[in-house]
């Protein structure tokens, strides 16, 4: 039976066959895994994992299979999926971030990092090096983190000649101790 692709991957399966999700496949990080196997997804703007498109698995099994933070932001309330090594950038806003919309998820950011989500989506890829960002992450005296972030959204698209449908993040954060010597100043 031939399948019209542009159907959605819940109705690109012959009739009388139920559309089985595919697997992921993951490295070394199992513990983001077991989070996207078993999320409530139905209660997301992305719907249930039968309705996803094979671009998202894709998106999804590159960066839970990466050894440095990566993560995904698809969609246009762009919901935060991300890796095992992306929680230590989450620091303890995990688990509540993932799968939550981005701008809520990096609110304390959304002013500085927001108005690049435009240029994503026109196709364009953006980044930082060093970027000092104060991330929502409390330091020991109660304060602000301060940290130096190299990140990059790279888009990441349906098919050639497709809108963009999300994007993929990188980043790398350094910490420097400048916060604990101004307190000293």
């Amino acid at each position: 039976e031939i399948m019209d692709p542009s159907a959605p991957p819940s109705a690109r399966t012959p009739t009388g066959v139920p559309y089985e999700p595919p697997v992921l496949h993951v490295g070394t990080g199992k513990i983001m895994k077991e989070m996207v196997d078993t999320y409530p997804w139905e209660k997301t703007p992305l719907g249930p994992r039968n309705q996803w498109s094979p671009s998202l698995y894709s998106a999804i099994n590159y960066i839970l299979n990466h050894p440095w933070p990566k993560a995904i932001w698809w969609g246009k309330e762009l919901v935060l999926i991300y890796n095992d090594a992306y929680r230590e950038v989450a620091g303890h806003k995990h688990p509540h971030i993932f799968a939550e919309h981005g701008s809520v998820s990096w609110a304390e950011l959304w002013d500085s990092i927001g108005p690049a989500v435009e240029k994503v989506f026109s196709g364009e890829a953006v980044g930082k090096s060093d970027d000092l960002l104060f991330l929502g992450r409390m330091t020991e005296a109660r304060l602000p983190e301060e940290t130096y972030q190299s990140w990059n959204w790279v888009p990441f698209r349906e098919g050639p000649g497709k809108p963009v449908a999300g994007f993929i993040n990188g980043t790398i954060g350094k910490r420097y101790p400048f916060s604990s010597a101004r307190l000293r100043i």
